[in-house]
C-alpha cells in the first residue's frame, strides 16, 4: 500500500472532512498514453477551474467498483470497466482528510466518446493527456497530482496495466 508522508496537520472533529474518493485513470481508446481529466467548475467551493482525474465520493450503501462505475456515468456519460485496483493514497487538502482508492479502467465498446462526452454542472472542460504532460502544464487538484506523481513513478511496479483492448465485443 502506497501513502503519502503524514502532515502535522491536526484534524478538527466535527469541523473537519474524512472522505474515500474511488478515482478512475481512463486512458483514451486507441491512444491508451493518453488520460482523461476533467476541469472542475470555476464556481466549485475547493480548487475551483483546477484539472482532476474523474472520480465519485463513496457513499456508505455503495462497494467502491460500484461507487467508481455509476460516479463516472453521472459525470460524464463514460461507461466504464475497472479492471485493477491500485495501492490507497491518502492526502489533506484544506482540513479535509482523502483516501483515494484508484483504479485502472477502460471504455466498455458502446460507451460515449467525442463528440459525444457530456459533463455534468460541476465540470467546465475536459481533455486527454499523458501524465507526464498533466504534471508539468496544468493546474491540479492536489489529489490528482499525488497520484498521477505515483502512477508515474511506479507504472511498471505497482500498477500492473494492460494494454486497451479496442477489440473487446
Amino acid at each position: 500500500m502506497t501513502h503519502s508522508k503524514p502532515t502535522k496537520t491536526a484534524l478538527k472533529a466535527g469541523i473537519d472532512y474524512t472522505g474515500i474518493l474511488c478515482v478512475a485513470l481512463i486512458p483514451k481508446p486507441k491512444e491508451p498514453t493518453l488520460l482523461l481529466l476533467l476541469q472542475r467548475s470555476l464556481t466549485s467551493i475547493i480548487e475551483p477551474g483546477l484539472y482532476e482525474l474523474p472520480s465519485s465520493n463513496l457513499e456508505f450503501q455503495d462497494t467502491p467498483l460500484e461507487c467508481i462505475c455509476n460516479g463516472i456515468r453521472t459525470q460524464t456519460t463514460l461507461i466504464i470497466n475497472p479492471y485493477h485496483q491500485a495501492p490507497i493514497l491518502t492526502h489533506i487538502t484544506r482540513g479535509q482528510h482523502w483516501l483515494q482508492i484508484p483504479y485502472l479502467t477502460q471504455l466498455q465498446h458502446n460507451s460515449p466518446i467525442e463528440p459525444n462526452l457530456r459533463l455534468n454542472k460541476n465540470y467546465n472542460d475536459h481533455l486527454w493527456t499523458t501524465p507526464q504532460n498533466a504534471l508539468k502544464k496544468y493546474q491540479l487538484t492536489r489529489g490528482t497530482e499525488l497520484l498521477l506523481n505515483t502512477y508515474v513513478e511506479n507504472h511498471n511496479q505497482q500498477w500492473k496495466p494492460r494494454k486497451h483492448n479496442t477489440n473487446q465485443p
